[in-house]
């Protein structure tokens, strides 16, 4: 489970206790069900680990905001800055039945060097 935000990270929680509860009613599932209990608690500990610095640049109320990313100082050129504020920072929203769920996604970003880091604004948008 990927953690982005504070209702993924509710989530991994609860699904945790409900495994812990799994785990009492059937005994005989319970390294399969420690197993996933395990993979959680490591996506948990990553979320809080990353070192998301980020600057809120402009509010939009309702209708998002932009923020300032600092990329890691491992990245070295603007094509591995793209790849990687896709693959880690971009907020995707999945289909639903409903017309406003409310949730974050990325409007666009772009990315630049910035004393010899590279960072990324970022505009972030909600479906509402």
């Amino acid at each position: 489970m990927r953690i982005t935000e504070k209702r993924d990270l509710k989530i991994a929680y609860d699904t945790i206790n409900l495994y812990k509860e799994a785990s009492n009613r059937f005994p005989e599932k319970k390294e399969i069900i420690k197993a996933h209990i395990d993979d959680l608690k490591k996506d948990i500990r990553k979320y809080y680990k990353e070192q998301r610095t980020m600057t809120l640049v402009k509010d939009y109320g309702i209708d998002g905001y932009i923020e300032l990313v600092a990329l890691p100082s491992f990245i070295k050129t603007k094509e591995e800055a793209d790849m990687y504020f896709e693959e880690n920072n971009a907020l995707r929203i999945s289909p639903s039945i409903y017309d406003c769920t409310g949730r974050a996604f990325t409007g666009w970003f772009k990315t630049f060097l910035r004393r010899g880091r590279y960072m990324a604004y970022h505009s972030v948008c909600f479906d509402v």
